[in-house]
């Protein structure tokens, strides 16, 4: 395992290639000049310095590789310990949800069911047409108030008029109470 960081070692490659252009620049420089023994001498000079650039080049390279590669093998391991925690913890949020998605059904259902009650009782009592519909819509308009921040298809958009407690909605006290659109919870 090495003790550079993926960083560190990108930087050292991009410096061995700068250093083999800018070597492999003065090879081409030197090439158009007149052929004299300096120049000559010069030109080996060079290539032994292009070869060793060229050799730095690869070593770099190599370890780059090996570098990123050990990076990714620890970030799939983090990665791996990780999922196996969320997978564990959504396991138990899902089951707990259950419980309590069972719950609310329960509550809801008996809610319905008595504003059904409640509203033929109100009929008989009043003479007015029946409005079984309204108990439900005002739940279901309710439910889509409650849950607007969870981002669920089709509940994004519910009523002003269902950011009442739903016990105002269903006119069982603050009958003088003004609606507060602030209110989240």
């Amino acid at each position: 395992m090495t003790k550079l960081t993926l960083d560190e070692a990108r930087s050292q490659l991009h410096e061995a290639e700068a250093k083999y252009r800018t070597i492999e620049a003065e090879q081409q420089q030197l090439a158009s000049e007149d052929s004299t023994a300096d120049r000559v001498l010069r030109d080996v000079e060079i290539k032994g310095a292009l070869f060793d650039a060229a050799n730095e080049v690869i070593e770099v390279k190599k370890k780059f590789d090996e570098v990123k590669a050990e990076s990714e093998a620890r970030r799939r391991s983090r990665a791996a310990v990780e999922l196996a925690e969320a997978e564990m913890l959504l396991g138990q949020t899902v089951d707990e949800a259950e419980l309590r998605i069972a719950e609310l059904q329960e509550t809801l259902a008996r809610v319905l069911a008595l504003s059904k009650r409640r509203y033929a009782h109100r009929q008989e009592l009043t003479g007015r047409a029946p409005r079984s519909h309204l108990g439900r819509a005002i739940v279901t308009g309710w439910l889509q108030f409650r849950l607007r921040d969870l981002d669920l298809p089709d509940l994004g958009h519910p009523p002003h008029h269902h950011r009442d407690s739903l016990a105002h909605l269903l006119g069982l006290g603050d009958e003088g109470k003004p609606s507060d659109p602030q209110e989240t919870s």
